[in-house]
């Protein structure tokens, strides 16, 4: 099956974002991190390539008001 370069770029972050989730979930069901959720949120968004203070702002609104910001 041929993939597009864009396409497995993709795929590729999908899968290092869905990893990286995984090893932060195994190590709280391990009690070695302990999080509400805003760590690991923001570590999602900076592995998929969001600047951290960006990424930081981001989660931080959403927990503050309940919903994402408006895109406009």
């Amino acid at each position: 099956m041929y993939v597009h370069f864009a396409g497995r770029a993709a795929l590729v972050e999908g899968l290092a974002v869905a990893s990286q989730l995984l090893t932060l979930l195994d190590c709280v069901s391990r009690g070695i991190w302990s999080d509400d959720g805003t760590g690991a949120a923001t570590a999602a968004l900076i592995t998929a390539g969001v600047a951290p203070d960006t990424a930081a702002a981001k989660v931080a609104h959403v927990r503050g008001t309940g919903s994402p910001p408006s895109p406009f």
